[in-house]
């Protein structure tokens, strides 16, 4: 099980047959790891459970040993690099492979080794030695529990059928029996044809977990295992209950033991901890070299620069990175616009520190809605000042001031209508629009009239609504409930995870209309006003449910549960985004262009984040591009306006004037798309759309940079995209790209 076993008592109490010599490598130091790949693996998954960020199981665990060499037929010299974890052992066998391959770095076959005896020193090259009599799981010094060498027998028993309930229990004597007790919802999940067994449902689902992770050395979301076999390897036995003890409480656990590595469900762990990888490079170390056996020296090879991506002068996002999570209870009015509300921001931990000033957008404040009424902060008076005429909200943290923290914030709207306020928090004939309409954390920017007026990290809302009884609540996130107060109102209580804004569109007219998209099970719902004919509210959801669909094939997932497509009134001019959901107006022509649009930003702003107002040819030109893409097959490129465009595809919210020749939307919008159409004709379709699902995998919840995203492409492009980078683009670091194999 996960605990970090002290080196010293390892020693003493794993029972191993001899204990007598030194063991052959130095033992390391706190969180010593030997070298940068090694260095950053480690990090991936596990420097965020380190840090406490996350609250999950290890992958690696603590260093065992310093970095050595080890015997290996198959490594230049016969020596191979390796490092002891408490859970597997990293290696590096070829330092001439791709270092940016992820196979480059390698965890060794442990768990095979230490169930069969056969000691592997080379491709086909294995030294008989004796099954490891070594708990498989639990205590090191629980006498009854299951060894490795106790699923010996059972390497090549018949899977079961996929979806029986996981009932088998194994002994120390290997013994299977019958039945565990309470099999806790385990199946058999699917078969991996290669071993001719299955993963176990709990397994399978934890080999596919997604989660906050550090990718290219900043902080990002994406799969634990990039491969999921990548950690463990296939699964080379069936997975049994075990009776064991863990921390002297006897209890069952689930057990599986693949090629690399053993994993362990234990139903009473807390989340985050119930599947974990088990000590196997602790156990394997000490069987190993138990006897005080000598290892090969280090290898005389030198290992390569490891690969890094270092962000140019202007590439830095100064959002700060926090983990943050809202609370937001407001009562509101949808007739009159008068809205009353209390915001918690709880500062979880900051990862680089927390800054001096913290940065909130109040976009109603440009219009005069915003009232603040108090700001403490730790519980204390906030010491508070404004930029920007009050759209930006300078919270002053004291020195010495550490996460948790929380900032409390009293505050009124007062929302006003047509024709004169912003079209994301207004009133219209019986709606009213809550969009950027809570102090949120930004940075240092002012308002703009051309780009959607705010940039912000991911966080997680709990809202508490109270509003008249007939009023319909569309929404960011999911229902928890709904409850009468008695008064003529109901209390609505809304959470969501893991997204950039909180949006609410309130009105007693709106007709629900859903449907389940089949291929990502994602849940869209369309809430239309009177006027709104079949033909729309068919083409919102129709359109709505073909662009979750198609853009979670071409770029990644839809993450998110559910999708809501808002009639928010006749006078929007067009369409808004916000995560899980879109204002649209339902007379805009056409309809289906817009849905696409508006569809596009869930991957392009809400999912792939960027900073909106700098650069914001990377998300308006990818909804663009997509909005004449997914209905022409691509086809559709747009011509340039007559005379060219105007301004750069870098131009800055500051750059670009509201004009009534709309050179604004020519020179991103539709430049940026000609751009993505110009990029898929000289990387090919299937490069391209590889590229896109990096960026995805690597930029999915945090937030890219161009350097980043152009970075991308050009490592997934056959050819050098740096002249047509230079088309579009003023950036001074365009030609510091390395091409393909540069």
């Amino acid at each position: 099980m996960c605990r970090r076993l002290v080196l010293a008592v390892l020693i003493v109490t794993t029972g191993f047959a001899s204990m007598s010599g030194n063991p052959p490598f130095a033992a390391a130091a706190p969180g010593e790891i030997d070298n940068a790949f090694f260095q950053h693996t480690w990090d991936r998954t596990d420097a965020l459970v380190a840090g406490g960020a996350v609250a999950r199981t290890w992958v690696w665990g603590a260093a065992l040993s310093t970095g050595a060499g080890e015997t290996y037929d198959d490594s230049p010299g016969g020596v191979r690099l390796v490092q002891y974890f408490e859970k597997s052992r990293m290696e590096i066998s070829n330092p001439d492979d791709d270092p940016s391959d992820i196979w480059y770095v390698t965890n060794g076959l442990l768990a095979r080794e230490l169930i069969t005896g056969q000691l592997q020193v080379g491709d086909n090259r294995h030294i008989a030695l004796t099954p490891a009599r070594v708990n498989i799981a639990g205590d090191p010094d629980d006498p009854d529990g299951p060894t490795y060498a106790s699923f010996l027998p059972h390497l090549a028993a018949a899977p079961p059928a996929e979806g029986s309930p996981l009932t088998t229990t194994i002994s120390r004597d290997a013994t299977l029996g019958c039945c565990v007790p309470d099999s806790y919802g385990t199946t058999a999940g699917p078969l991996v044809d290669a071993t001719n067994h299955r993963v176990a449902s709990v397994f399978w689902d934890y080999l596919h977990t997604e989660g906050a992770i550090i990718e290219r050395e900043r902080r990002t979301r994406g799969t634990l295992f990039p491969n999921p076999f990548y950690a463990t390897g296939y699964p080379i036995g069936e997975a049994y209950w075990a009776l064991v003890r863990v921390a002297g409480v006897q209890q069952w656990v689930l057990v599986q033991p693949f090629e690399r590595r053993v994993l362990t469900y234990t139903p009473g762990n807390a989340a985050g901890w119930q599947v974990e990888m088990g000590n196997v490079g602790a156990h394997y170390f000490y069987w190993r070299y138990g006897d005080g056996a000598e290892t090969a020296p280090p290898p005389d090879w030198t290992l390569p620069a490891y690969p890094t991506y270092p962000l140019p002068a202007g590439q830095q996002v100064e959002i700060p990175d926090l983990d943050l999570h809202y609370t937001l209870d407001l009562a509101a009015d949808v007739a009159t616009g008068a809205v009353d509300a209390w915001e918690r921001i709880h500062i979880a931990a900051a990862p680089d520190g927390l800054p001096d000033t913290l940065y909130l957008q109040v976009v109603p404040a440009q219009y005069g809605y915003f009232t603040v009424n108090s700001i403490s902060v730790a519980g204390e008076p906030g010491t508070v000042s404004s930029a920007y005429g009050g759209f930006i909200l300078q919270v002053h943290l004291p020195q010495g001031l550490a996460p948790p923290v929380d900032i409390d914030i009293s505050f009124r709207l007062d929302v006003g209508t047509y024709p004169n306020d912003f079209i994301g928090t207004v009133r219209d004939q019986g709606v009213l629009r809550l969009g950027y309409w809570f102090p949120i954390v930004s940075d240092l920017h002012g308002y703009s009239e051309t780009f959607d007026p705010s940039q912000s990290r991911i966080a997680d809302f709990d809202v508490t609504l109270d509003v008249a009884d007939d009023v319909i609540v569309a929404h960011t996130g999911e229902v928890v409930s709904r409850a009468s107060l008695g008064d003529g109102r109901t209390r609505h209580r809304l959470t969501a995870s893991a997204v950039r804004d909180f949006a609410l569109v309130l009105s007693p007219s709106f007709a629900i209309t859903q449907a389940i998209e089949p291929i990502t099970g994602t849940q869209v719902l369309v809430y239309s006003l009177p006027g709104a004919t079949p033909g729309q509210i068919d083409t919102m959801l129709t359109i709505g449910m073909e662009s979750i669909r198609r853009l979670s094939e071409l770029v990644g997932p839809y993450i998110y549960p559910t999708y809501s497509i808002v009639d928010v009134g006749p006078n929007m001019p067009g369409g808004l985004e916000f995560p899980q959901l879109i204002y649209v107006n339902v007379g805009y022509v056409p309809l289906d262009r817009l849905i696409y649009h508006e569809t596009a930003h869930q991957w392009c702003y809400a999912i792939i984040g960027n900073r909106t107002l700098i650069d914001g040819w990377i998300d308006e030109g990818c909804a663009e591009f997509f909005e004449r893409g997914l209905p022409s097959g691509f086809s559709e490129v747009p011509d340039p306006p007559a005379g060219g465009y105007l301004y750069w595809l870098d131009s800055t919210y500051e750059e670009l004037p509201l004009d009534a020749s709309r050179q604004w939307y020519y020179s991103v919008y539709e430049q940026g798309a000609r751009f993505y159409y110009d990029l898929r004709a000289a990387m090919g379709i299937d490069p391209f759309w590889a590229a896109w699902r990096a960026i995805y995998h690597l930029y999915a919840l945090g937030v890219m940079t161009p350097w980043e995203m152009l970075a991308t492409f050009q490592e997934h492009s056959p050819t050098d995209l740096r002249p047509i980078f230079d088309d579009y683009f003023r950036y001074p670091w365009i030609w510091e790209l390395l091409p393909e194999g540069g």
